[in-house]
């Protein structure tokens, strides 16, 4: 005659009671628990049974061992995530499987398997943001310049070693009033192939190349006459042309190719005494014209590796 049969819920309720009483590490037999839901201990033992083995994914002491080894492990998901990290977009872009390839993960596997085991990591395929894409070559750099009145450069001259002191090898040079140093004010704007004259460039360029539908970006230094107050003329002028521009960081003069510019009129001015206004309005304006096309576009190109620079040299001054 067959022995009773036990319902379902109550089965449950045996072996999970089990479950806790081993989970909490408190002493039992299994016969006392058998006794408590009015079972015969060949009954409970056949339930306990029958639950180890047909529902495996409900015992925690148990190691899967159904199915397929999987064939990206854990350490492969690192090596994935630490290429996204590290490369970052373009990286991110490729196909799983080229991904896998460029992490190093040496294992034939299918997209669709990586794509399963990268959403344990919070990985998928989404659509990526985008932004407005600006590079060194849409971007004017501006920048204003001082230049004072002062004497000729100092001169290398035939001498003998140990005759500097000698009268005849001796440079008189003036040194300019303080007030005088900072007597002409330039202003100007570089890029790819572009060089304004020494002016105002908001009207006689920018304002042009805005009506003309240009697509630019301004660059500029934090100085008060570049508008970042709230209240201020030039700023009103920006925001009445919609004009996209930046500030540079402060105190970054190895950031923007224009202060490299300023080198080349400074160079030439040192060449002649300038004791006069018209004297050093002409001779910047000549030292100006000495700066090529080609040099501002070297430097322009420069952009990406000034930038690597500063990185590595976590924000000090560059060779720039």
């Amino acid at each position: 005659m067959p022995g009773k049969q036990h319902n379902t819920p109550k089965k449950a309720r045996i072996r999970g009671a089990y479950e806790f009483l081993r989970a909490k590490g408190l002493s039992f037999h299994k016969t006392e628990l058998f006794d408590f839901f009015h079972i015969s201990q060949r009954s409970g033992n056949r339930i306990l049974a029958a639950g180890s083995s047909r529902r495996r994914h409900n015992n925690p002491d148990l190691q899967e061992t159904r199915g397929r080894p999987s064939k990206l492990s854990e350490g492969d998901l690192d090596k994935l995530e630490r290429l996204y990290d590290e490369e970052g977009f373009e990286a991110k872009a490729l196909p799983w499987t080229a991904a896998a390839i460029e992490a190093g993960i040496e294992t034939e596997i299918t997209d669709q398997t990586i794509r399963s085991r990268a959403a344990s990591r919070g990985l998928y395929k989404r659509l990526a943001a985008e932004v407005a894409f600006t590079t060194a070559y849409n971007v004017i750099f501006s920048d204003e310049c001082h230049f004072g009145y002062g004497d000729e450069g100092r001169y290398y001259i035939a001498r003998k070693r140990g005759t500097r002191s000698d009268p005849l090898n001796i440079q008189e040079r003036l040194q300019p009033e303080e007030g005088d140093k900072k007597r002409l004010h330039g202003w100007a704007g570089i890029g790819y192939e572009f060089k304004s004259p020494l002016k105002d460039i908001l009207e006689s360029y920018v304002k042009r190349w805005i009506e003309e539908g240009r697509s630019f970006v301004l660059e500029e230094d934090g100085d008060s006459g570049h508008g970042p107050g709230k209240s201020n003329p030039v700023r009103t002028w920006k925001e009445e042309y919609s004009l996209e521009s930046f500030f540079n960081c402060p105190r970054s003069p190895d950031l923007p190719p224009i202060e490299n510019c300023w080198l080349v009129p400074k160079a030439y001015i040192r060449k002649y005494p300038h004791w006069d206004l018209d004297t050093l309005h002409d001779l910047v304006e000549e030292g100006w014209e000495q700066l090529s096309q080609s040099t501002i576009n070297r430097w322009v190109e420069s952009m990406p590796q000034r930038l690597r620079d500063v990185i590595k040299m976590e924000g000090k001054m560059t060779n720039w």
